[in-house]
């Protein structure tokens, strides 16, 4: 699995390749970690090169539990693109942990 991270201004993307692994949850506890974080307006998480999901519900709940604490951003809009339905899945199961 590789990431790019492409921190712009007020802006972040997010791209992944290969597999998606539990382990790949981790970038989102250090974007949350990164000084710049609390200035973003937006983030894109692009899927498109992800060829394979091997997370469990477990690694997304905590994932999800660690941007529900977060309160130094909380207008940041998220955009997520994929072509696979288990990733519209998992970003739904990530929603419904941080309500």
């Amino acid at each position: 699995m590789t990431f790019d991270l492409r921190w712009k201004s007020r802006h972040l993307e997010c791209v992944f390749a290969g597999e998606f692994s539990n382990e790949m949850l981790d970038v989102n506890a250090m974007i949350v970690a990164d000084e710049r974080f609390g200035a973003l307006d937006s983030v894109l998480v692009d899927f498109l090169a992800v060829e394979r999901f091997t997370v469990d519900h477990e690694a997304v709940r905590s994932a999800a539990q660690v941007d529900a604490r977060v309160d130094s951003n909380p207008h940041l809009k998220i955009a997520v693109v994929t072509r696979h339905l288990v990733m519209t899945g998992i970003a739904r199961m990530f929603q419904t942990y941080l309500e």
